[in-house]
């Protein structure tokens, strides 16, 4: 998770009375699609975020002491067709996502600039067609994650040229623990 935030944000924050907005910002090759959890269009950034209000909900993940990698779930109701339409025509698996955070005060006015939360790669959109509107289901990876990855190389002499022509490194590893390494001394001879 992004651990910076503005100094106007942490005031902004510290107040009595407090109207947190989340931005969400989904990277597709056609363009951003991006949505906020107030009413009606607002420019942050110069970048206009859709007003979802309540139709949209967040779960962010939650961090925990043995660095489990949980996903970010965002669930959508009442979803523009655009959107379904992107859905099911775009490949939309390691999208980035990019969750924002923002304050407003009694007057309706942005604090100051959202501050990045989270950003994490779009893995799974579910699509549920009701009669008359659907619903949409994202599901997506964070970093931590990559942490429990495997790379798929070995250190091997082969896996090392491909990364590295002309490298002969590892050739020599095997060699190694037969090797007699004189520390130390000066007198080498047996």
């Amino acid at each position: 998770m992004a651990r910076g935030i503005s100094a106007a944000a942490k005031l902004a924050a510290r107040e009595k009375v407090v109207f947190p907005a989340a931005f969400v910002e989904v990277d597709f090759d056609s363009g951003p699609w991006r949505t906020w959890t107030g009413n009606g269009p607002i420019t942050v950034a110069g970048q206009l975020y859709t007003g979802t209000g309540s139709l949209l909900s967040l779960d962010l993940p939650a961090e925990t002491a043995d660095m489990t990698a949980n996903p970010l779930r965002a669930s959508i109701t009442a979803v523009p067709s655009e959107l379904v339409s992107l859905a099911l025509s775009e490949p939309y698996q390691g999208r980035v996502v990019t969750i924002r955070q923002g304050f407003f005060t009694l007057a309706g006015q942005l604090v100051a600039e959202p501050d990045v939360w989270t950003r994490a790669r779009l893995d799974v959109m579910e699509i549920e067609e009701g009669a008359d509107s659907a619903s949409l289901q994202l599901t997506a990876e964070t970093k931590l994650r990559d942490l429990r990855r495997t790379i798929g190389l070995l250190y091997t002499p082969e896996d090392q040229e491909t990364l590295f022509p002309g490298d002969k490194f590892f050739e020599f590893v095997p060699t190694i623990p037969d090797a007699q390494t004189y520390w130390g001394t000066l007198d080498v001879a047996d």
